[in-house]
């Protein structure tokens, strides 16, 4: 992290507990100011919200890959075949089978860009219903635990290990979410 970013985070943080604690001195009863923070990626990589895409997603890759598999192994026979017509077919006859298969070709590399283009879909997706379950976690450990604050780990620099609330959020959205089924039709992207 640069050095101005530390110091506006640092800063940010002085002038937020700074807040808190003159508004607790500032009146009779005293304000608890109660900080934790989450480590993100051991969240990503530990609920089983995210275990249970993870899967579902690796699933769909290896579809991807054995039809896309399947259309190149039938090309190359198909290329192999052509090869071998070339003596027997009249020039005339040979050109059309090669114009055949090279529109063969493009449908394939066509539907490759097809099918990235709806894994990148599938991701993105994917990522924004963890992110909601993540945040609906967030929410329901905040308020069960009456939390002022909460920070990522990757935005803080050094943290005492009782400010670490991972364990309660992960247990909180393995709680809401353990799973997920991923539709076989996703909805149209948002603009």
């Amino acid at each position: 992290m640069s050095s101005p970013k530390f110091a506006a985070l640092v800063f940010s943080i002085y002038l937020i507990t700074n807040l808190f604690v003159a508004a607790a001195y500032s009146q009779e009863n005293v304000i608890q100011f109660k900080l934790g923070v989450v480590d993100i990626v051991r969240l990503t990589q530990s609920s089983l919200l995210s275990k249970d895409i993870a899967r579902q997603k690796d699933g769909r890759r290896k579809e991807f890959r054995t039809e896309i598999k399947s259309e190149e192994s039938e090309l190359r026979k198909l290329k192999e075949e052509l090869q071998k017509q070339r003596v027997i077919l009249s020039p005339a006859a040979f050109e059309q089978e090669v114009k055949n298969f090279r529109q063969r070709e493009i449908g394939l590399q066509k539907k490759v860009q097809q099918r990235n283009q709806e894994f990148n879909r599938l991701r993105v997706f994917t990522n924004r219903v963890f992110i909601q379950e993540l945040n609906r976690a967030l929410a329901d450990v905040t308020k069960k635990h009456n939390f002022t604050l909460i920070l990522r780990k990757s935005g803080v620099l050094v943290h005492a290990d009782v400010f670490d609330i991972t364990s309660l959020v992960l247990a909180q959205i393995n709680k809401n979410a353990p799973n997920f089924k991923i539709p076989d039709v996703l909805p149209k992207p948002e603009k």
